[in-house]
């Protein structure tokens, strides 16, 4: 890839091999001035003056070793950013062996350097401070703080200038120090700025106080370990604790109670009187007790636990009214055992049914009040009426006769009979009787037997 033309002429035809003698600076792609080269009425430069003057810039880059396709060939800052890069590239050369050895040196430099130490402490969120090795109740001075011991383990209180190391008043941040209600206020580290491994964390335990020009704080040693030397620049990092919840319970408590809120300001708690393993999971639970439940309404059909109420009121409903002789299965169960079946009934007791008409002939049962109607007799001598088709009688032989089971005869051969088994009288029932057992006419006596009239 060709270079680009850095202080060529960007609209000229490009002679593509150096003039004499800038061999040394010439890279391919780059212009050179003709002779007799003019602008306007300014001195005339021959083509071996531009060169030389283009020759001597363009060695300073060749020599840098800079890429020269980050450069702009028509930019009016080119020379500037020759140089730039030249001095870039020749430091790169020698920074390295100077920053090795001497590294210590440079990184106090850095450290020490107030621009710094503040960037980084505000980062951190960090008050810089010196630290003063005396341990009396005073003003350690601007920029300084000290602790009430020699040994920061063993220290308790710490005393703040008002003014940070740079002379930056602090009393409004250190103040805020104490601004928490729980009873440790936040933690405190110390950290000396050139020697981080040695650290110091304290709880801040109480208000802070306003002494004359410095802060007190009371502390509560944490943790830490080395040595801060005097007049070491510290950061001090300061994390706020969390405000002290005013949630109360109450002065004494069962084991395995539920706590509930008394009241309702949800800061203040109670025990509930209720014992963890007194409750039923909510997977398979097992009741004790009159367990209670809402009723669903009448005809639901869900998963809904179904209460005594609930069942009863369905149960209403099937039974339709039926009297409380019968609500219960106990009693339906009773009841059906005294019920016979349809098919061979056999009935116990005194069965009782409706009495057909006089002259029923059919299936229907027979009452012994439609029976006797049937036979139609009577006591003493008095004259029986004559009955129905269908109608039983007590009837004798006239004149006197044997009869078979079956037979059939006319009524003028009968006399109606009373109970004492003579005729009586003259009296002969109509129509056509069946004798429905067998007469006999001995010694001339009339034969009685129960006829039933078949015409």
């Amino acid at each position: 890839m060709a270079a680009p033309d850095l202080f060529g002429i960007l609209d000229a035809v490009k002679k593509l091999t150096a003039p004499a003698g800038m061999e040394a600076v010439h890279l391919d792609g780059m212009s050179w001035a003709r002779n007799g080269l003019t602008y306007g009425d300014s001195t005339k430069l021959t083509a071996d003056d531009w060169n030389r003057i283009i020759g001597n810039l363009r060695g300073l880059l060749v020599g840098s070793g800079a890429d020269l396709n980050t450069l702009d060939p028509a930019s009016p800052m080119l020379l500037r950013d020759v140089l730039v890069n030249y001095i870039i590239g020749e430091l790169a050369d020698v920074l390295p062996d100077y920053i090795e050895s001497n590294a210590g040196a440079i990184a106090a430099d850095i450290v020490d350097d107030p621009g710094f130490t503040a960037v980084v402490g505000a980062t951190l969120g960090a008050l810089t401070f010196k630290f003063a090795t005396a341990t009396a109740d005073a003003d350690p001075g601007t920029g300084l703080f000290r602790l009430n011991n020699a040994s920061p383990a063993a220290a308790t209180t710490a005393y703040i200038d008002n003014a940070d190391a740079f002379g930056t008043a602090a009393t409004a941040i250190l103040d805020t120090w104490d601004d928490s209600t729980n009873a440790i206020r936040g933690t405190l580290i110390v950290r000396p700025v050139a020697t981080p491994a040695s650290q110091y964390t304290y709880n801040v335990t109480g208000s802070v106080v306003d002494g004359t020009g410095y802060r007190k704080l009371t502390l509560a040693y944490v943790a830490g370990s080395g040595a801060i030397a005097s007049g070491a620049t510290c950061w001090l990092v300061f994390t706020r604790a969390g405000d002290k919840g005013d949630f109360s319970g109450p002065a004494s408590a069962i084991s395995d109670n539920v706590v509930t809120f008394n009241g309702t300001t949800g800061k203040v708690a109670k025990d509930s009187g209720v014992a963890v393993s007194s409750l039923a999971p909510k997977a398979s639970p097992t009741f004790s007790g009159t367990p209670a439940a809402p009723t669903a309404a009448p005809g639901t059909n869900t998963t809904q636990i179904a209460t005594t109420g609930f069942v009863k009121a369905a149960i209403d409903v099937v039974l339709g009214g039926v009297s409380t002789a019968f609500d219960t299965l106990s009693e339906l169960a009773t009841a059906l055992g005294l019920l016979a079946p349809i098919a061979s009934p056999t009935f116990t007791g005194t069965p009782a049914a409706p009495t057909a008409a006089p002259g029923t002939n059919s299936t229907q049962l027979a009452t012994t009040a439609f029976v006797a109607s049937s036979i139609n007799y009577s006591t003493g001598n008095a004259a029986l009426l004559a009955g129905g088709v269908g109608t039983y009688s007590l009837c004798a032989t006239s004149p006197a006769a044997s009869l078979g089971t079956g037979q059939v005869v006319a009524g003028s051969t009968l006399k109606y009979s009373h109970a004492g088994g003579n005729p009586s009288g003259t009296t002969s029932p109509p129509g056509s009787w069946q004798c429905m057992s067998a007469t006999s006419s001995t010694g001339g006596a009339a034969g009685v037997a129960v006829f039933l009239r078949v015409s």
